[in-house]
């Protein structure tokens, strides 16, 4: 690698799934010039969908992310790229980040109804705007911008159920599955600048978040056959966060 090659900024990618998390730096010719994976395993749940700790998905974020940093360090990163398993529900508290529940692998549409039902204190603080919802991806970002980003795009969003053919949040899909609009995260374009993160809760990086891409879509909406493997995630994730970065 030339001097000039490692100046430039590397994408931290971050890449949440089913089977734990993964954090990349990759470079402009698609090479992970460092990679970190740690696991956090599923466990079935009372309505026959997989479930993850939230707590164990944060730590093993900043584990996976603080194993890149030890060997690229923080001044070679200049983005950050997301993507995550969009079949996912998660519920936080929008002022202390912390979760009433583990991460449910289900839609929202079907997650929801049944928090409702089962978790009468959960529901009410999410209609009286004291909890959030959204997927995995966008759990992240608040997290990693204490909570000052509500946000998702729509390749996460589509997994939700909740959805119109319009692009936006469905009204009628909301009020049929009784979930109050005001909790949804918005709706951002998948590229673009989209959110910083926080110094305090990210081992001191601010940096902008470019690219949200849910597993199995295609960051470039030419791309109609995206490599799905953790590999080409990474690849195409980081092109995306570069796209994103310029906008």
């Amino acid at each position: 690698m030339t001097g000039a090659d490692n100046e430039r900024p590397l994408v931290l990618v971050l890449d949440a799934g089913r089977g734990g998390v993964r954090a990349a730096a990759v470079a402009e010719d698609s090479t992970a010039e460092a990679s970190t994976h740690v696991p956090v395993p599923s466990e079935p749940g009372d309505h026959g969908w997989d479930e993850q700790a939230t707590d164990a998905l944060w730590r093993a974020t900043l584990a996976a992310v603080r194993g890149v940093l030890d060997v690229v360090g923080p001044d070679r990163l200049g983005a950050v790229g997301v993507t995550t398993d969009p079949v996912a529900t998660v519920l936080w508290d929008r002022e202390t980040l912390g979760s009433p529940r583990r991460a449910a692998r289900a839609p929202a549409v079907e997650v929801l109804p049944r928090v409702a039902a089962d978790e009468p204190h959960t529901w009410a603080l999410l209609e009286e705007g004291g909890y959030a919802v959204g997927d995995v991806g966008s759990w992240l970002v608040a997290r990693t911008t204490l909570g000052t980003w509500h946000l998702t795009d729509p390749t996460h969003a589509a997994a939700t159920g909740l959805l119109g053919a319009d692009g936006a949040w469905s009204a009628q899909a909301c009020l049929a599955a009784g979930v109050p609009t005001d909790a949804l995260p918005e709706l951002v374009p998948t590229t673009g600048r989209l959110a910083t993160t926080e110094a305090r809760a990210f081992h001191g990086l601010t940096l902008p978040v470019t690219a949200l891409v849910a597993h199995g879509a295609a960051g470039d909406p030419s791309d109609d056959t995206p490599d799905d493997t953790p590999d080409g995630r990474l690849r195409r994730v980081a092109a995306a966060a570069r796209d994103g970065s310029l906008g």
